[in-house]
């Protein structure tokens, strides 16, 4: 029978290095891995990454390409204000372009009618 070992971090087995410090290592990777890549979606949608799931992240950077690429067929997009386009994500969600083709950000329902809100009254005091 095999003789069990203490490895240098206080665990104990029978491998030549401890698995479980190793596990915990890997996922540990993993998870910033998973960190930088979310940073970098958010950062390429102008979001803040701490408030959106990373499906809603995911479906905005999608639908982001596909509009650059001009490729509208399978997205809901709409003009408003003649100022904003609104591509909706999912019931509660949408990301917002300014007029140049710059993302404003994703939104929910409550940061969209403020801003949209904002734009009519710009436009009425302007006409």
């Amino acid at each position: 029978m095999p003789h069990r070992r203490t490895f240098p971090c206080g665990h104990r087995g029978l491998g030549q290095y401890c698995h479980l410090c190793r596990d915990i290592e890997l996922k540990r990777k993993q998870s910033e891995e998973k960190k930088l890549a979310r940073k970098e979606r958010a950062d390429q949608i102008g979001s803040h990454v701490k408030k959106l799931s990373s499906h809603i992240l995911d479906k905005a950077a999608t639908a982001l390409s596909q509009l650059n690429e001009n490729n509208v067929k399978d997205l809901t997009v709409k003009t408003v204000a003649q100022e904003y386009t609104s591509v909706a994500l999912n019931r509660n969600y949408r990301l917002v372009l300014d007029s140049r083709g710059e993302s404003k950000g994703v939104m929910n329902h409550r940061r969209y009618d403020k801003l949209l809100r904002k734009a009519r009254r710009k436009k009425e005091k302007a006409a």
